[in-house]
């Protein structure tokens, strides 16, 4: 018996009918996420009816995974037709701190994961002391790009200070001069 075939019947007759499944393809869509360090979309096939099972939760640098959209969940059953998930992602970002080389701080902000810090604010000074004066150098570690929560030192060159002594006698005359 075909579909659409008429038959009339003249007699006692066995009529079997025999379905088959309908079965559908799943979709997961990375959306710029990897699972395993494969980038490529996954595709997997159900028949109507058997719980759906999504792969492992995907990565993507610089990302946090939100959810599957539209929403999935464990108990989901294979509907009568073809779905498409698509993994949606959080932007990570980090607080980043520059201070003094004393541990003041001179600015905080949260930056992006993967760009790099700036600091806006005036040069880091530190005070001379009676041997030393400083000079503002760079920071420790280097600036690179965020990644993490980090904090930023301020960091000084050292120069010896230069004094000139002169030597006077009782009178007021210079006798020695030295640097």
């Amino acid at each position: 018996f075909t579909s659409g075939n008429i038959h009339t019947l003249t007699e006692d007759a066995v009529i079997k009918a025999e379905f088959t499944i309908n079965t559908h393809t799943v979709t997961w869509k990375l959306n710029g996420g990897n699972i395993g360090g494969n980038e490529n979309d996954i595709v997997q096939e159900y028949e109507y009816g058997v719980v759906i099972e999504a792969p492992e939760k995907p990565t993507f640098e610089c990302y946090e995974f939100v959810e599957w959209t539209p929403t999935y969940n464990a108990e989901m059953t294979m509907p009568d037709e073809d779905l498409v998930f698509t993994a949606t992602w959080n932007k990570l970002s980090y607080n980043i701190t520059f201070q003094n080389w004393d541990g003041s701080e001179l600015q905080s902000s949260t930056v992006e994961c993967g760009e790099t810090p700036s600091y806006t604010g005036a040069t880091p000074t530190r005070e001379q002391t009676a041997q030393y004066t400083y000079t503002f150098s760079g920071w420790s570690p280097a600036l690179y790009p965020a990644d993490k929560d980090q904090e930023y030192t301020a960091q000084f060159n050292t120069s010896t200070r230069q004094y000139t002594v002169t030597w006077y006698d009782g009178t007021g005359n210079a006798h020695k001069t030295q640097s």
